[in-house]
Formats: C-alpha cells, sequence, structure tokens
C-alpha cells in the first residue's frame, strides 16, 4: 500500500463519494506553502525538499495532488508539464510546476510551489452546466447550484493526524481481511511514473 493519505481528507472523500467525473468539465488543484517553514529549526537547504540528489523538487513533493487528481477522474491521457525556479530559495530543483492533465472531457491542471507563505491547498471543480464545487484542505466542500450554495463542513474539529491513523488502520484492515488496499503499488507506481516524466527523468 502507498501512503496517499489525502484519501483520507474528509472533504475529498465527499468529493469522491457524490461527484459524478463525467459531469465536470475542467478542476482547478492548487497546493502551496514556503519551504523554509516547513520543517522549523531545520536548515530548509539542507533537507530532500531542497536538493536533486536526494529526489527533492516541487513535483515529486507535490505527489499527493496528482494522486487525488487520478483518484477523482482516472489516469489521463495525455500529461503536460512545466516548471522552473521562479523564487529566491537557495535549492537546485524546481520551486514551481504546473500540470496539465488531458482526458477525453475534462481539463485537469495542478499548481504546485514552495514559494507561497500563507498555505494554500484546495481545488476547485466546474460542472458542465457551469456549477462549481469547492474543497478546501480541512475546512470542507462548498457547491453552488440554482438554489444558492451547499456547504459541507466537518461536524468535528479537523485535526490532520487523523487522516495518517485512518489510514494506518485502513492498511492494518487490509491484511487482516485480504481486501485490496486503497493505493496498491501499482497506482503507485503509475503516480510515480507521471511525476518522474513531467521532470524528464526515466522512471523508476
Amino acid at each position: 500500500m502507498a501512503g496517499f493519505n489525502l484519501r483520507y481528507e474528509p472533504g475529498l472523500q465527499y468529493l469522491k463519494q457524490t461527484i459524478d467525473p463525467e459531469a465536470i468539465a475542467f478542476a482547478q488543484i492548487e497546493c502551496g506553502s514556503y519551504l523554509p517553514l516547513w520543517r522549523p529549526g531545520t536548515d530548509y537547504r539542507r533537507t530532500y525538499s531542497a536538493r536533486k540528489a536526494m529526489g527533492g523538487g516541487i513535483i515529486l513533493d507535490d505527489v499527493h495532488e496528482l494522486d487525488y487528481a487520478c483518484w477523482l477522474f482516472g489516469y489521463p491521457r495525455e500529461v503536460r508539464c512545466s516548471f522552473g525556479q521562479f523564487g529566491n530559495l537557495d535549492i537546485d530543483v524546481e520551486d514551481t510546476a504546473v500540470f496539465h492533465l488531458l482526458y477525453p472531457r475534462q481539463l485537469v491542471t495542478i499548481h504546485a510551489d514552495y514559494l507561497q507563505r500563507r498555505y494554500t491547498r484546495r481545488c476547485k471543480l466546474c460542472t458542465r452546466d457551469g456549477y462549481e464545487v469547492a474543497w478546501t484542505f480541512g475546512k470542507g466542500v462548498t457547491v453552488s447550484g440554482e438554489g444558492g450554495e451547499e456547504t459541507f463542513l466537518y461536524q468535528d474539529r479537523f485535526v490532520p493526524n487523523d487522516m495518517y491513523v485512518d489510514e494506518m488502520r485502513a492498511f492494518l484492515r487490509s491484511i487482516e481481511t485480504g481486501e485490496p488496499p486503497e493505493s496498491d503499488l501499482e497506482n503507485a507506481a503509475r503516480i510515480l511514473g507521471i511525476a518522474l516524466a513531467a521532470k524528464g527523468e526515466p522512471e523508476a
């Protein structure tokens, strides 16, 4: 089982359970946060994220957004990616990347960066009829329709660690029951392959 913890975030689970992918025209996914603030007390320049030789760069760090896009919409028929160093960080890897995932009837874009000082993790889906579904990490989902807006908020206070606990429980349940895991190694290999291809590197 691969550790894609966002599959256990309540809002994304709500989208997975309620949204018909065929009804979506496009999706815009965004994830950004300031790399020097990730690990307090640690020199960010010495972490794996900042160093190519250690597998760093926002494309591999942000593989979770790529996974949940494929979780919601399936694997794309074509992937395009633009990336580079656009900030003032002292790193030798890309700090910003934009994916374009092309499907027969959808376009999904993913923006990821190490630069935004305000942590941002969200997505917006637009239906073929022009209605919007918006998710924000840890807060909830808002759905607009002819009757106005409906909001799905988390009933209890959101604790990020709960995602990891739920993920571990699911892994143990798979061992006990023999049921397939939420994200098997085949999926992990495909997601990694997409990320490496985007970086122009050979697949592992």
